[in-house]
C-alpha cells in the first residue's frame, strides 16, 4: 500500500490528506458521530462505517441529513446483507424447491470471547441475515426470536 505517513489524530489526517473515501471503524460507538461528521465536512465522497452506526436515532438522522446535503454515500458494515447466496436461497424458498423455513440458526465464533462479546461483535450480522431485505426476501417475518450463548470457558 506504500503508506507514507501515519496520523494519531483523524482530524489532522482529513485536513492533510483530503481523502475521497473514509473508513470509520473504532469499536467504541461514542466516537462514530464526530468522525463521520468530520469526514463529511472534510469533503469525503464515501464513508464506510463499522457497526453500530451511531448511538441514537437522532444521531443517525443528523448524519444522514448532513450526508444528503453534501451528496456523500454512507455504508454501514453489514456486508452479509447483500451476500450473493441469499437471493438464491430466497428464490428456492419462494419456488418451494426446498420447503418452508421453520428455523434459522446462527453461530458466532465461539472462541474465548464467548457470550455477550460474541453477540456484540457478530450478533448484528447474524440477526441481519435473518431479517428481510432486498437481498434476502424470506417469505414471512419471524414469529419469535430466542438467543442462547454458550458459557464462557475458564481460561
Amino acid at each position: 500500500m506504500k503508506v507514507e505517513k501515519g496520523f494519531a489524530d483523524y482530524r489532522k489526517m482529513l485536513a492533510e490528506m483530503n481523502p475521497d473515501v473514509v473508513a470509520v471503524s473504532p469499536r467504541h460507538v461514542d466516537e462514530h458521530r464526530d468522525m463521520i461528521m468530520a469526514a463529511i465536512d472534510a469533503g469525503a465522497r464515501g464513508i464506510y462505517v463499522e457497526k453500530p452506526f451511531c448511538r441514537t436515532p437522532a444521531e443517525a438522522d443528523e448524519l444522514i441529513a448532513a450526508a444528503d446535503r453534501r451528496k456523500v454515500k454512507i455504508a454501514v458494515a453489514h456486508r452479509n446483507r447483500y451476500f450473493p447466496t441469499l437471493p438464491v436461497v430466497a428464490k428456492l424458498i419462494e419456488e418451494d424447491a426446498i420447503g418452508r423455513v421453520l428455523e434459522i440458526r446462527a453461530r458466532g465464533k465461539e472462541d474465548q470471547r464467548g457470550g455477550s462479546q460474541d453477540l456484540w461483535v457478530l450478533g448484528s450480522h447474524m440477526l441481519n441475515v435473518a431479517t428481510p431485505s432486498p437481498a434476502n426476501r424470506w417469505p414471512a417475518p419471524a414469529s419469535s426470536c430466542r438467543m442462547a450463548t454458550p458459557r464462557r470457558r475458564p481460561m
